[in-house]
């Protein structure tokens, strides 16, 4: 068994005993509950959906599908995310396709889809205007001409090109006859073709329209059940297109990128060794300034230390301290562990002090440095004279170590 749900201009009916009967939003619910075996038709007016029209210069409908979101944003009065769209797609010329663009407002679509779903009963959508043309294209044999339909308040008009629906418009007034003649003038004055009334017959002789033909006295649902199979549409969102990326291109990629890694690997870590000894070197260099102030070149730090040290022993002590340099170094060695993570960055000798520059990485390990200082056999007496943070909030100190006589 077939029911029709008619749902025009905010209001559902549905037709029973040769009429149509308005149910309200609150018995729908029931009614389906009591028909759970029958298949349903809900159908839309003119009323509650917008119609649009789009042109294409070609007929690749791939093409048309990528650019078709694009072509309708701003032509609907929300959002095109906010309405689910029925297309249908004709090529009246060659390299030339039409779209007639159906909307309808997501929200009310989802409150009907819900509705059915609910009570599992299978639920089949359509639109007023595509059925009255699918019944009179039947009768007529035009190829174009003017739709109109008239019930109670209603009016519905399909303007019709190449056998195709080219423009839709409707129009509900509690005076529809005195409107009528106001709005058809405005619409088609200038089209000159034919027209078919369908509908009431005294609201048609009332109008005298010139031109137009009355072709039948029928309601809506008259025309439903002459129809032998209903034109049903389908109600999508517009997906917009996304470059979907093969799995095949992502591996190839990911072997590559493998590849790549393990051949540049060796000349990015010699890079990184270069850097660091050249940062070894330069504070090499500042330790052998602090330690022989007079030498002018500096070549290899490393090995002009130990020559110095070898051609000269009075290097080897401190001008006020029986204490050999060496002894010395290892000293402040000791003050940092190898589990502090510590860089020296500067030490001078003066005046039977040490001035210590360095990093540490917090402030932890700088008082693991105070409690050997404590301990030291050598410095009895330090002041930090400043402590400040890095940019990688680590902890720059100066400490100066004071030397026993």
């Amino acid at each position: 068994m077939k029911n029709y749900l008619y749902f025009k201009n905010g209001k559902f009916y549905l037709y029973q005993d040769n009429k149509e009967v308005e149910i309200s939003l609150e018995k729908i619910d029931d009614f389906i509950k009591l028909n759970k075996k029958s298949i349903f038709y809900l159908i839309f007016s003119k009323l509650d959906c917008y119609f649009r029209k789009a042109e294409f210069y070609f007929k690749d409908r791939k093409k048309i599908n990528l650019i078709l979101g694009q072509e309708i944003e701003g032509k609907f009065p929300k959002s095109i995310e906010n309405f689910y769209f029925h297309f249908q797609f004709y090529c009246p010329q060659k390299n030339k396709t039409f779209v007639n663009i159906f909307g309808i407002e997501k929200e009310k679509v989802d409150f009907l889809k819900n509705i059915f779903k609910k009570n599992k009963v299978k639920l089949y959508f359509t639109i007023d205007s595509l059925l009255l043309h699918q019944f009179l294209k039947e009768e007529i044999k035009e190829k174009e001409y003017i739709e109109l339909y008239i019930e109670n308040k209603y009016l519905l008009i399909n303007l019709i090109e190449d056998s195709e629906i080219s423009g839709v418009y409707s129009y509900f007034s509690e005076n529809v006859k005195e409107d009528f003649l106001e709005i058809f003038s405005s619409l088609f004055f200038n089209k000159k073709l034919p027209v078919y009334f369908i509908g009431n017959r005294e609201i048609y002789e009332e109008m005298k329209l010139d031109g137009s033909k009355f072709l039948f006295e029928k309601s809506f649902f008259d025309i439903l059940k002459e129809i032998k199979k209903i034109q049903i549409i389908s109600l999508n969102p517009i997906n917009f297109p996304k470059k979907i990326i093969k799995i095949e291109y992502i591996i190839s990629l990911l072997i590559l990128f493998i590849i790549s890694f393990f051949l540049t690997r060796p000349y990015f870590l010699k890079i990184k060794k270069e850097k660091k000894l050249e940062e070894i070197n330069l504070k090499m260099e500042n330790i052998y300034k602090s330690l022989f102030p007079e030498a002018k070149k500096i070549i290899n730090p490393l090995v002009q230390i130990k020559e110095k040290l070898g051609e000269n022993s009075n290097y080897l002590k401190l001008p006020i301290s029986d204490i050999s340099i060496i002894n010395i170094l290892e000293e402040i060695t000791s003050l940092f562990p190898e589990n502090i993570n510590a860089e020296i960055e500067g030490l001078t000798f003066n005046n039977g002090s040490v001035n210590v520059i360095g990093i540490v990485d917090n402030l932890e390990n700088l008082d693991i440095v105070k409690e050997n200082l404590k301990n030291s056999g050598i410095f009895k007496r330090f002041d930090f004279n400043n402590i400040s943070f890095t940019k990688e909030n680590k902890i720059r100190f100066d400490l100066s170590l004071r030397i026993e006589k």
